[in-house]
């Protein structure tokens, strides 16, 4: 974006001599640039001040962008390749449906056809063969990761990698024949990296993950699941520490940020770090966390401080009620929307926890939301509206009222318990 901070351009670089050419012209919020084969520009997804997203194609003989397609202002879509006769491209989207699917787009008719979906979340990744222009294999993640392999011999050979549904497994990279590939195997605990010989069959391990302590020190991370009060399957992760006396343990309630994402089943040093020092860890997905698809999400509409929030109580009395926490020794944790939670546990529902940490949280959303500039970026306009969508507008007197009513910092008078606020300086 140099030359214009708000405009991403798209560069083909020489990689022996450094030379730089713009292929592509980001004068509008440009979300994604799509490429074919030998480097040619074929398109872009752009967003639309109105939330919405177009993904255009590019008319070489007239030089312009013609959109194909739109999304709606709560829907979402990802270009990841050609089919192998360029009359089709694969894309990862929930356009027209709850959950982000693996999809085939017809450029002619402009019919999707789906390919791959997971009954509980999105598809979050996919891999598209560069010899036969196919997906092989796409990744999600509902409770345990799950690889999902499209192509009967990719499938076939990985499986040698699969002796544990436990654990999870990615192709990182493959040689221009695709014979010769880079995989991922992972837990909780850490990860290997593998060098596969699809021909031989010969694995070559490369190296694990950098963390200074012996895997059998780490304790086990368990996908749990429960109701909301309202009747929300909730899901997320439980971790109790090395040397647990009994039962009801002092926990942690550990709050991810966004709040517009959501927890995995992977390596934390944070999680492991509180179980070995004797907490039970607890991490929820709660309304409004990504993964579960657009439903979930805009359950969390106007919800701040209210379901949402409800949902981490539940959590907890779910921890209480099975005895795996004890009440009067749990302290909520987070970062970002995490923060904002452990400031919003400390205020509305001071009984619950025994202390609080916020990390960079917000206090005050009517002051973060007037903080965005105005207008905002090109390529941050659809997402500044979502606050909005979820939040309201501080800027009309009404929905101020209600958005106040969210925010921690005029509650500060009902802290009765420690918390600890930590900011970076240059945080606004």
């Amino acid at each position: 974006n140099k030359g214009c901070r708000e405009c991403f351009n798209l560069y083909e670089i020489n990689a022996l001599t450094g030379h730089q050419k713009i292929i592509g012209n980001g004068e509008t919020a440009t979300v994604q640039w799509i490429v074919g084969k030998n480097s040619t520009l074929k398109g872009r997804m752009i967003a639309r001040h109105d939330k919405t997203l177009d993904l255009q194609l590019f008319d070489t003989e007239k030089e312009v962008y013609e959109t194909l397609i739109s999304c709606g202002p709560r829907e979402d879509m990802e270009f990841v390749g050609f089919t192998p006769d360029d009359t089709g491209m694969w894309l990862l989207s929930n356009r027209n449906r709850d959950r982000i699917s693996l999809v085939r787009l017809d450029i002619i008719t402009k019919s999707e056809t789906l390919i791959c979906e997971d009954p509980v979340v999105d598809i979050e990744n996919v891999h598209v063969s560069t010899v036969t222009g196919k997906p092989v294999v796409a990744y999600s993640h509902p409770d345990y990761p799950k690889t999902i392999l499209l192509d009967p011999d990719l499938k076939k050979d990985v499986s040698i990698f699969q002796n544990d549904s436990r654990s999870g497994v990615a192709i990182l990279s493959m040689d221009s024949k695709e014979q010769v590939i880079t995989i991922k195997q992972f837990t909780e605990k850490g990860a290997d990296y593998f060098l596969f010989n699809r021909k031989t069959k010969e694995k070559k391990l490369l190296g694990s993950n950098s963390w200074p302590i012996d895997r059998s020190a780490l304790r086990n991370v368990k996908p749990v699941s429960f109701k909301s009060r309202d009747g929300f399957t909730l899901k997320g992760y439980l971790t109790l520490p090395i040397d647990p006396e009994g039962s009801a343990l002092p926990m942690v309630l550990y709050v991810h940020g966004g709040p517009w994402a959501r927890d995995y089943w992977e390596p934390d040093a944070m999680v492991q770090f509180l179980a070995n020092r004797g907490y039970a860890v607890l991490q929820v997905n709660y309304r409004g966390s990504s993964g579960y698809g657009r439903a979930f999400q805009d359950a969390a509409k106007h919800e701040f401080s209210q379901k949402m929030h409800h949902d981490l109580i539940d959590s907890v009395n779910w921890a209480i009620q099975r005895k795996i926490a004890d009440p009067d020794h749990i302290a909520i944790v987070g970062g970002s929307y995490g923060g904002f939670a452990a400031m919003a546990g400390l205020t509305f529902t001071p009984e619950v926890f025994a202390c609080g940490i916020s990390i960079n949280g917000v206090s005050n959303w009517s002051d973060y939301l007037e903080s965005f500039p105005d207008p905002p970026p090109l390529f941050r306009k659809r997402g500044y509206k979502i606050w909005h969508d979820f939040l309201g507008d501080p800027a009309r007197p009404d929905e101020k009222d209600d958005i106040d009513k969210r925010s921690p910092i005029f509650f500060s008078d009902r802290i009765t318990k420690p918390i600890l606020i930590i900011y970076g300086n240059q945080d606004r």
